[in-house]
């Protein structure tokens, strides 16, 4: 029966997409993981996603955040010099 179950398996694993296989790999590893755990232990263990910047202009515009106190002190120094592209900057009277 041994022989019959790991048949099916291997024609079950030769089947998968490589994204299927990916997936199973995960699962594996975080059931390893939860194996690993002991109870009452001082530290646990996670899978942590993360990132590095490989190209900054790539990055689609949703992810760029413009930096308006950067802006707002080059505005404030060069005043009506500042030439900051897509900035237009202007002054304003203020009563306070």
């Amino acid at each position: 029966m041994a022989n019959s179950q790991q048949l099916v398996t291997t024609e079950v694993l030769e089947a998968l997409t490589p994204e299927q296989e990916a997936g199973l790999a995960l699962q594996k590893a975080m059931e390893v993981l939860t194996l690993a755990k002991v109870t009452g232990s001082a530290s646990t263990t996670y899978i942590v996603w993360d990132f590095e910047i490989t190209d900054a202009g790539v990055i689609p515009d949703e992810y760029i955040i413009i930096d308006r106190a950067k802006i707002a002190r080059a505005v404030k120094e060069l005043k009506e010099e500042c030439n900051i592209p897509g900035v237009r900057a202007f002054s304003r009277i203020e009563v306070k």
